[in-house]
């Protein structure tokens, strides 16, 4: 689990009167790469969140931040103002292609930017 905070503006869901409220997993849907990130505190210019465990693989990164009573984020195009990536140790499973690690003999290529 990583705490992960996102800047930027109107960070805060709003309730049916458009007053802002405080942040819940009800009201706030954040997702990395195919993964929920928890809910934990906004204000007008922040927002936390708690990543989840990367049980599933490796997927495309993507950003999505649902607030309600605002809809969702709008994400910056610039790839590294956005892009979250899950990094594992190399002796966590889900590090290797279809969740095989290396055996001792194997030969391991780390491509670049890996």
């Amino acid at each position: 689990e990583t705490l992960v905070t996102l800047y930027g503006e109107g960070l805060e869901p709003l309730d049916s009167q458009g007053v802002a409220t405080d942040l819940t997993s009800t009201n706030a849907v954040i997702n990395f790469n195919g993964y929920d990130c928890v809910p934990q505190a906004a204000n007008s210019s922040a927002l936390s969140c708690m990543t989840t465990e990367r049980n599933a693989g490796i997927n495309v990164p993507s950003t999505s931040v649902f607030l309600e009573g605002r809809g969702y984020a709008i994400i910056s195009e610039r790839a590294e103002d956005t892009v979250f990536r899950y990094v594992d140790r190399w002796s966590n499973i889900y590090s290797w292609l279809e969740s095989e690690p290396p055996v001792d003999g194997d030969s391991v290529v780390v491509p670049e930017g890996q």
